[in-house]
Order: structure tokens, then sequence, then C-alpha cells
């Protein structure tokens, strides 16, 4: 019998409804214990990212106790035009959605999230009631996009995509049914291009999450790749020195790089999601 249970709730009330339907491992889903206990966690994906690739870290937390929630953010998982279509205030509002809901349902809620997710997760956490954070590689300092910010600003309004180079790299191993093709599928769609447009959208979300960071109270770990070649190490340490929770903690894990949920790294990858799991049950 699959864990995966796929009748979630409508977060998406107030923002953009994808055009496109998502691919199979892109559906927002759910592992829940018969028997309910006090605590939820929400999954939150990153920036061209899907719940499926946070399969695995769901499963470790259902497996220590917790039911796990792992939302689609719009755009992510169905189109490239439905990814230009969003905004920023589209992924923060249905990441508020879904904590708000699961807040009406659980005495506890605690949010794990990856890259943009991990930005969300802040911003999340400073407006609902959240128990504890985990963040991995969270996305409020990406030097490429620093970098860039002007060209992005300026090109954004105009939706210009600029083409990269992108191959499927069996190395990284997911752990949902259809990973692989539907990887493939949607690298045909975005993972080949950049988006100005979609870029100062996540632009948006970082600085929104740094400038949340004052009003965070949950106890917080930030965890760090030392192969991470987009997101900087300096965005664990933010994510963990700025706020106002009272036990925080970064971990640096050399043997990862940015994509930890499902790194090519195992060794690494299954250290930061023991660390996840421990820290939300230590806030129990």
């Amino acid at each position: 019998m699959s864990l995966f249970d796929y009748d979630v709730p409508d977060w998406y009330e107030g923002v953009y409804r994808d055009k496109a339907e998502p691919v199979k491992m892109a559906r927002p889903f759910k592992m829940v214990h018969p028997e309910k206990p006090d605590t939820a966690v929400l999954l939150i994906h990153g920036y061209q990212g899907n719940p499926g690739e946070q399969a695995l870290v769901a499963k470790r937390f259902y497996e220590g106790g917790f039911d796990s929630y792992a939302l689609r953010l719009p755009g992510n998982g169905t189109s490239y035009k439905d990814f230009q279509s969003c905004k920023s205030t589209d992924w923060i509002g249905c990441a508020l959605n879904a904590c708000r809901d699961l807040g009406t349902k659980y005495e506890n809620v605690c949010v794990y999230g990856h890259s943009m997710g991990g930005a969300l997760a802040i911003i999340t956490a400073a407006e609902c009631r959240v128990k504890r954070l985990a963040l991995f590689a969270p996305a409020i300092d990406v030097p490429s996009v620093n970098k860039n910010r002007f060209l992005i600003y300026c090109l954004a309004p105009f939706k210009i995509s600029l083409k990269k180079q992108w191959s499927h790299d069996p190395s990284f191993e997911y752990f949902h049914e259809s990973g692989p093709e539907d990887d493939i599928f949607l690298g045909g769609e975005y993972y080949n291009k950049f988006s100005s447009h979609c870029l100062r959208e996540l632009d948006k979300v970082a600085k929104r999450a740094v400038a949340s960071l004052p009003s965070v109270t949950a106890d917080t770990l930030a965890v760090s790749a030392g192969e991470d070649h987009l997101v900087s190490e300096k965005a664990s340490v933010m994510a963990t020195a700025m706020n106002k929770a009272e036990n925080n903690k970064h971990v640096h894990i050399e043997k990862c790089t940015h994509y930890i949920p499902f790194d090519k790294y195992p060794e690494g990858r299954d250290e930061a999601i023991r660390l996840a799991v421990e820290w939300f049950k230590e806030g129990k």
C-alpha cells in the first residue's frame, strides 16, 4: 500500500490557478497516520521544483511520527506558460494558505523548506503559528541573482527567456515512482531556461524573507551544502542569526549539492534529513 495520498486540501484560493495539469511527480500529497498526531509538517519545495522531490523527506517525517503535507507551488510542475504567469505573491499566498489551514487541524505545525521553499518557510513562520523550522539551503542569498539583479529587473517586464544547457542526471535519486520521466519532461519545459520574470519574483521572495526574519520566533535549523553553487552558506547563517528564536542551529554538510533532499551524495542527504527529523522531535 502506497504512503502517497493525493487527496489534499485546495490551497490555491486567491493565487494563480494553473492552466495545465501537473505531472504525476508534481501532484501535492500527504502521508498521514490512521490516528492523527498532534503535529503536522508542511513541506515546501523550491524554485522550479515540485512535491515529488520531497518524497523521501516526507516519508522520514512520517516515520518520525508526524503527518506530512507536501504542497505544490503555483506554476511549478505543469508548464512553462504557467511558470511565467506566476508572481512572488502567488507562491507566498499558497504557502500561507497551507500553513493556516493545517493550523486549524493540528495542535502544532512545523515547516520544512528547500531552497526558495526555505525562504517561503521563513515568511510563513513570521505570519503563522509555527512550532519549528527546518531549512535546506534557504534561498535568501543567491549570488547569481545578486550579481545580475539590475539586468534581471530590466528584462523582467518583457518576460525575456534565455536558453541554458540542461540534461537529466540519473545520479540524483528521486523517491517518487514517476520521478525520472517527469524530471525529463520538466527539463524540456523550464529547467532549460532562464526566465527574467521568474528570477525577479524569486528575488522578491528572498527579500521578503530577509525582512521577515526579525519576526520569526520558531526555533530554526538551517542546513547548508559544501557543493552548493546556487545558494550561499551565508544564507543559512542569516536564517539562524537574524530571528528572535532562542534555539537555532546551523549545520554545514560539505558533501552535498544544492539538491539536498534528493542528492547524489546519499550520506550527506541522509544526514541532513535525519537532522531535520530530530529537530522537529526535539520540539515536541
